[in-house]
């Protein structure tokens, strides 16, 4: 993926919690007891809008799980985009990160062979870097605050997060809150009523908007180590 469809995709997704709190606040009737009746979602009720709040959780998760991957994609794809680039022009953190991506998943020792030869080949060959065959490693589904960071350092990524979102993201926990919260629902640890019982429009609100700030702000991040081409060692570098 490129900077340009990364964004994109971002900004469809984000666009879609944005859609979500503005459903809420218009079904909650009490942010604005004052709206005319033909502008609130009137025929819910509470206990229908508090199932509607819980599933906040599930779409920011959704927003942070297929911004981590997109962001890694973009690395991933970029020494693909100049056949000059070899291998042995990359970061070792990006190489190294790439050699685990081509063999990962493969358990049974005939698999890791089958996966290990080529690759092997390719190097001997010192073929492009964009002919090789890898993707970043998925996460494991449980996208925590500590994650995104360590992910971010693993390849050399500068996080470049303003101080307001910074302080805001890191004070509320909110990333950690929305895994961990996800995770009760998807297993049934509690039910949607109960979580949406707890949470008010303007916790919702501030909630989502942290959260897309702060992610939009990482996306920047991964976008400038891209475009500067900082996935290369310094020598190689247009």
């Amino acid at each position: 993926m490129t900077p340009g469809e990364v964004q994109a995709q971002f900004d469809n997704r984000s666009a879609e919690v944005r859609r979500l709190v503005d459903l809420i606040k218009n079904a909650d009737t009490s942010v604005s007891p004052f709206t005319l009746p033909n502008m609130r979602l009137s025929w819910l009720t509470a206990n229908e809008v508090s199932i509607l709040k819980a599933t906040t959780y599930l779409v920011l998760y959704n927003l942070i799980e297929a911004t981590m991957g997109w962001c890694q994609l973009m690395v991933a794809h970029a020494p693909k985009r100049r056949k000059r680039w070899r291998p042995k022009h990359l970061t070792p953190p990006v190489w190294k990160a790439a050699l685990i991506a081509a063999i990962s998943g493969a358990t049974a020792s005939e698999s890791v062979s089958n996966r290990i030869i080529p690759l092997t080949n390719q190097i001997f060959k010192n073929d492009p870097a964009g002919e090789f065959s890898y993707e970043f490693s998925k996460h494991d589904g449980n996208w925590k605050y500590k994650d995104i960071k360590k992910d971010a350092e693993i390849l050399g990524v500068e996080l470049k997060v303003s101080s307001e979102t910074l302080a805001t993201i890191t004070r509320s926990a909110y990333i950690d809150t929305i895994t961990r919260t996800r995770n009760i629902l998807a297993h049934g640890e509690e039910s949607f009523e109960g979580v949406g019982a707890r949470m008010t429009v303007d916790e919702i609100e501030l909630m989502a908007t942290t959260t897309i700030d702060y992610l939009g702000d990482v996306i920047l991040s991964y976008t400038d180590f891209v475009e500067r081409c900082l996935f290369l060692q310094e020598a190689y570098r247009p």
